[in-house]
């Protein structure tokens, strides 16, 4: 299917979609260090699909690192 028939359908049934998140945001200061989360995601998935998830550990106060693999385990 091609990407703009994609982009079209995904609007049509989901709206546009938006992430409540600040790519390369400052860190508030503290001496303290910050927990770190590297999210590998599986399921035929991909980085995406579990944004929800990693704004939801994000907002608990943990770096969350979605990692993208570049290949298919299929």
């Amino acid at each position: 299917m091609p990407p703009s028939i994609f982009r079209f359908l995904h609007q049509m049934l989901v709206g546009k979609l938006y992430i409540p998140a600040v790519w390369q945001a400052a860190l508030r200061p503290t001496d303290e260090k910050y927990p770190v989360i590297v999210f590998s995601h599986g399921l035929s998935g991909w980085r995406t699909v579990y944004s929800s998830l990693c704004l939801e550990l994000a907002s608990y106060g943990f770096v969350v690192a979605a990692v993208e693999h570049r290949y298919s385990l299929l």
